[in-house]
């Protein structure tokens, strides 16, 4: 289970370009998004219903600042009302 959280945030890390030279506030807020996206992909990965590609990733970015866009993208997708806005952080 760790080993998983922690691959995920470096993927989140990774596509999000984080680099050192950015400022201390901005990369807090890289930090945020990243957790909270993986936070989303891997509540959704738990469940074992959904896979969790290219869509669902796009999708899950939008759980730290735009949490209802993430929940409806990820319900255009197939996810189940409840499951995505529980991953997006709404419940």
């Amino acid at each position: 289970m760790a080993k998983k959280i922690a691959t995920l945030l470096a993927v989140c890390f990774l596509s999000m370009g984080l680099t050192a030279t950015q400022a201390s506030a901005s990369e807090h807020s890289l930090e945020t998004e990243a957790m909270d996206t993986g936070r989303c992909m891997l509540y959704l990965e738990n469940l074992g219903r959904y896979v969790i590609g290219t869509k669902v990733r796009q999708a899950c970015r939008l759980s730290a600042t735009n949490p209802g866009q993430c929940a409806s993208s990820l319900q255009a997708i197939g996810v189940q009302r409840a499951h995505a806005r529980r991953a997006c952080g709404l419940l």
